[in-house]
């Protein structure tokens, strides 16, 4: 989460090698790209999709030289949410439900300045997930 922070919320160097990290987790781990099968990695699919989203409305793009593999993992999880009859964009009333809202629309809303210390961060709902 808060790879995904710093990496939607900069352009600086730290931001290149935090996209290079992302681009390579999922080259050497493409069973990543199989969202059906575990709801982790569509979560993580849509958090790391948001996250680009993110930082494209801020700079206009992403730093990182290779991005074959976020292009991927975008038309992944578009093809997933179309499967699933899920359309790309929140839909709904004007003030609309947490579940529509990408975490990086709120962050950005609210001007959060995450100071996290990763050892407050309840693990045990991530482990949870199957």
């Amino acid at each position: 989460m808060i790879v995904l922070i710093e990496a939607s919320d900069t352009r600086e160097t730290k931001a290149t090698e935090l996209w290079d990290i992302l681009s390579a987790v999922y080259e050497c781990n493409p069973d990543l790209y199989d969202l059906a099968d575990d709801r982790r990695k569509l979560h993580a699919a849509e958090l790391v999709v948001g996250a680009l989203k993110s930082h494209r409305s801020k700079f206009g793009g992403i730093p990182s030289e290779n991005l074959a593999p976020f292009e991927q993992l975008t038309r992944k999880l578009a093809a997933h949410q179309a499967a699933d009859g899920q359309s790309e964009e929140p839909t709904g009333s004007a003030e609309g439900s947490l579940a529509q809202h990408s975490m990086f629309e709120f962050v950005d809303s609210a001007g959060f300045d995450f100071d996290m210390d990763v050892h407050e961060i309840d693990w045990s709902f991530w482990s949870s997930i199957d």
